[in-house]
C-alpha cells in the first residue's frame, strides 16, 4: 500500500549510495580529459584536466557561448594535442550541435555525464575545487595567481610525480621548492658531513677498495669537496672528500726505484713542457706528524735526510708530474 501511494513515494528518503564504478585511466598521457565550467570573481573560466597525468589548463572566457568554448578548447588541443575521450557534462555548450560537430570534425569521443550527477565527472568537479581555493588564497594575499597555478601543477603527490612532469616528462621551474627538495631530503636522510681537511695534514686515498695509498693534503675546495694530494710516490692527484681518510702517520715520500709505467698518467698533474730539464717539486718532510713545509722551486729535493740536485747528477730523470726517479745502480 506504501509503495502504490503517491504521497508516501513523493516524500520518501534518498535512496542508498550504489558501489563505485571508476573510469578506465590510460596509461598515454593526454588520451582521456575531462572539462567543465566555473565561475569564480564573476568570471567564467574553461578548464580542462588530464585523467592520467592530473595536469590542467584554464581559460578566461569572454561569454558562455558554444563558439566561444570550442574555440578555447580548440587552442588547448593545439598545445597538447587532440585526446581520444572528452568527457564533459550535459551544459548548454557541450549538448550543443556546434560542439557535436566539432567533436567530428577533431576526431575525439565525446562523453557527457548524467544529468544532476556531478560525480560522475568527479575528476574534474576534484580539481575546481583546488583551483578556486588556491586562486582565492592568491589573490587575497596579493599574490600572484598565474605562480600559484604553476606551484599546483608542479606539485608533488605521493608515490607519483608532479603533473607537470608526467605530462612534458621534465620540472618546470618555479619559485617555489618541489621534487628537487623532497628528493634532497631523500638522500640525505641518512648521509652525513665528513670534517674538512686542511692543508699538511697526513692522509690516506681510497684505491682498490683499500686505504692503501698514503698522501699529504695540499690544497682543497671546500665548495666541492675537491682536494689537491700530494703522495707518497711524489704525484699530485685529486680526490673527492669521501675518498680521502684523515690519519696520524708520518708522511714520507717513497724514493724507491718505480718504472714509468706504473704511475697512472690520468691522475698527474700537467706540468708545461720546456727545453730546459725540469725542476723536481721540493718538498721538506718532517719526522714530526702532519708537519710539511714547502720551499720554493729553486730548491733542491729533501727526502729521507738526502740532497740532490738533479742538475748536477746525471743518474737523476724527471717526469712530466715532477716526480725525480733515480736510476738503479747497474745503470749508473
Amino acid at each position: 500500500m506504501v509503495s502504490s501511494c503517491p504521497s508516501c513515494i513523493q516524500y520518501q528518503n534518498n535512496q542508498q549510495k550504489e558501489t563505485l564504478i571508476q573510469h578506465d585511466i590510460p596509461k598515454t598521457v593526454w588520451t582521456k580529459v575531462g572539462t567543465d565550467l566555473f565561475t569564480i570573481f564573476n568570471e567564467n573560466y574553461l578548464i580542462i584536466v588530464d585523467y592520467t597525468s592530473k595536469y590542467f589548463e584554464i581559460s578566461l572566457l569572454s561569454d558562455l557561448s558554444s563558439a566561444t568554448v570550442i574555440n578555447h578548447t580548440k587552442s588547448i588541443f593545439a598545445r597538447h594535442g587532440i585526446p581520444e575521450i572528452v568527457i564533459s557534462d550535459n551544459g548548454p555548450q557541450f549538448s550543443s550541435h556546434e560542439y557535436h560537430q566539432f567533436a567530428n570534425s577533431w576526431d575525439f569521443q565525446h562523453e557527457t555525464t548524467s544529468p544532476e550527477y556531478p560525480q560522475s565527472n568527479g575528476m574534474v568537479e576534484k580539481t575546481i575545487q583546488t583551483v578556486k581555493k588556491t586562486l582565492r588564497k592568491a589573490i587575497l594575499s596579493n599574490n600572484d595567481p598565474y605562480l600559484a597555478i604553476l606551484a599546483l601543477r608542479t606539485a608533488p603527490r605521493p608515490q607519483h610525480p608532479p603533473p607537470s612532469f608526467c605530462l612534458m616528462n621534465r620540472h618546470l621551474r618555479t619559485t617555489l621548492p618541489s621534487s628537487n627538495q623532497y628528493l634532497k631530503m631523500s638522500y640525505n636522510q641518512h648521509a652525513k658531513d665528513l670534517k674538512p681537511l686542511s692543508p699538511g695534514q697526513t692522509v690516506r686515498l681510497h684505491q682498490n677498495k683499500s686505504w692503501s695509498r698514503k698522501g699529504i693534503v695540499l690544497d682543497s675546495n671546500a665548495d666541492r669537496r675537491s682536494y689537491k694530494i700530494l703522495t707518497d710516490k711524489n704525484t699530485i692527484i685529486t680526490r673527492n672528500r669521501r675518498h680521502v681518510l684523515k690519519s696520524k702517520e708520518n708522511f714520507e715520500i717513497d724514493d724507491t726505484d718505480i718504472d714509468n709505467d706504473e704511475i697512472d698518467k690520468s691522475e698527474q698533474q700537467s706540468v708545461p713542457q720546456s727545453s730546459q730539464q725540469q725542476q723536481p717539486v721540493p718538498v721538506s718532510v718532517n719526522r714530526e706528524p702532519q708537519s710539511v713545509t714547502v720551499p720554493q722551486e729553486s730548491a733542491p729535493v729533501s727526502t729521507n735526510n738526502q740532497s740532490v740536485d738533479s742538475e748536477i747528477s746525471p743518474n737523476l730523470k724527471t717526469t712530466r708530474s715532477s716526480r725525480t726517479v733515480r736510476a738503479p745502480m747497474r745503470y749508473r
